[in-house]
């Protein structure tokens, strides 16, 4: 059996583990220290890993073609974890909170908006994490699509008012408000 030995670095605040399932299936863990996220990559079987501050492949019987693409995978998740993507919004108004419920198997965020009820929202998947303060909400997470989408989910919940400025608005989107009408 032949063995190619390479090589790929991986960044300080990222760390990488192997780990065997129940069906003798291998993952390759890499987790960003700074922010907790993590990634799991499953592993050919004919590749075998030994890590330190570098991830060493020794690969056996493997086509050049899968293992380029294996490494460009590799490549862009450790891209993908060093710098998620971030979404910021801030709620303004008087009585307005944001807080966030966890349960056995799913994650709400509940919001007092100024309406007669509560109104609560369901965090699509684990791969989206949510930071909430009373009036603000940092989500994260790997797919850009998958936050955007959930951002918009909660600036549609309260778009702010056009004269007061009261509801949710992204951080860096500044908000243009029209003059009351003086008589």
């Amino acid at each position: 059996m032949r063995l190619i030995k390479l090589h790929f670095d991986i960044p300080v605040e990222v760390r990488a583990y192997v780990f065997t399932n129940v069906l003798k299936k291998k993952f390759l863990i890499l987790k960003n220290i700074k922010n907790n996220i993590s990634i799991f990559i499953k592993i050919p079987y004919n590749l075998f890993f030994s890590i330190t501050n570098k991830v060493s492949l020794y690969v056996s019987s493997f086509s050049f073609l899968d293992l380029n693409l294996f490494l460009k995978i590799l490549s862009h998740k450790v891209a993908v974890l060093r710098f998620p993507f971030f979404i910021k919004l801030v709620l303004k108004g008087l009585g307005f909170r944001i807080q966030l419920l966890n349960s056995i198997n799913d994650r709400f965020l509940e919001f007092k908006l100024g309406f007669s009820h509560s109104i609560k929202l369901k965090i699509p998947s684990e791969s989206i994490g949510v930071t909430v303060k009373k009036t603000s909400v940092i989500l994260s997470g790997f797919s850009r699509t998958q936050v955007g989408n959930l951002a918009n989910c909660i600036y549609n919940l309260r778009t702010p008012n056009v004269y007061t400025g009261k509801g949710f608005r992204y951080k860096r989107i500044p908000l243009k408000l029209k003059d009351v009408k003086k008589t």
